[in-house]
């Protein structure tokens, strides 16, 4: 759904209506700044109207699993530093 509503906004927005509606050498430009701002201004409402409370348990869906692969980096990364110990006086 997010990437629809970038879609839509930054292409059919900022490069197909603003240079026809301008008819300048700057309007691919403006348009795609104005794409931008429309991109800008509808993920705003998107945020603004999501509910929240509800968007929680799924939250947790997704980051099933993730504690253990930070473990695993951690412990990846820590191979490759020197302990207190191991440092050379």
């Amino acid at each position: 759904m997010i990437f629809d509503i970038v879609k839509s906004q930054y292409y059919y927005v900022g490069i197909y209506a603003m240079p026809w509606v301008s008819r300048c050498c700057v309007g691919l430009s403006i348009g795609m700044l104005c794409g931008v701002l429309a991109q800008t201004i509808a993920l705003i409402f998107i945020i603004w109207k999501t509910d929240w409370e509800v968007q929680r348990p799924n939250s947790q869906r997704y980051s099933y699993g993730s504690v253990e692969h930070v473990n695993k980096a951690s412990e990846r990364l820590n191979r490759w530093f020197l302990k207190p110990t191991d440092e050379i006086s």
